[in-house]
């Protein structure tokens, strides 16, 4: 069974160390997403949202990291050069009214890898952490100021929730953003 750092590099997800375009670094979230996910049957039909898609190969991954999940991804912009039928894209802004009729109402899983700035991360946060289900995780990536950050989301959310963060940062030639706050409904 492969791992899900390889099966992210499989679809070309910048979320884990692999192959990238000329320039470019992936994150080490892979074995992160590894544990956070071993909370979940990899064969149960569960609800994935990803705001932020960027070329569409995450999206892919989590499809065949949980082969019965439903798997949504929301993005301003296509610009996916990984589609399938197996998954849904809707090009809105995240902060559009209309989306939040578009989505389900439960997810198990939600992660922000959107615009990573401070002002959309609390949004997510005000309008999407109640769409979790119970046991179910929203992950914010790419934390520009970790310590600020951590300390606005704790303001937003209710003791219904669990907050806890993953930091990479310290993994030779990490992107200086490899940090992940996981918001985890009791």
């Amino acid at each position: 069974m492969k791992t899900l750092t390889e099966i992210l590099n499989k679809y070309g997800s910048d979320k884990a160390r692999g192959p990238q375009p000329k320039g470019k670094r992936g994150h080490c979230y892979g074995s992160s997403y590894e544990n956070l996910f071993s909370a979940f049957d990899r064969e149960s039909n569960i609800e994935i949202l990803e705001i932020g898609v960027q070329f569409g190969g995450s999206l892919l991954a989590w499809k065949d990291y949980f082969p019965n999940s439903t798997v949504t991804g929301v993005d301003i912009v296509d610009v996916r050069k990984h589609k399938s039928n197996e998954v849904t894209f809707i090009k809105s802004d995240v902060k559009s009214p209309d989306l939040l009729n578009k989505l389900g109402n439960s997810y198990s899983i939600i992660i922000d890898d959107g615009s990573h700035k401070l002002q959309d991360v609390e949004y997510v946060v005000n309008n999407f952490v109640g769409k979790l289900r119970k046991g179910g995780i929203l992950v914010i990536e790419d934390c520009q100021q970790p310590e600020v950050w951590l300390s606005r989301i704790e303001s937003l959310v209710s003791d219904d929730y669990d907050i806890s963060s993953i930091d990479t940062r310290d993994v030779p030639s990490a992107p200086k953003d490899d940090f992940l706050i996981i918001i985890e409904k009791k």
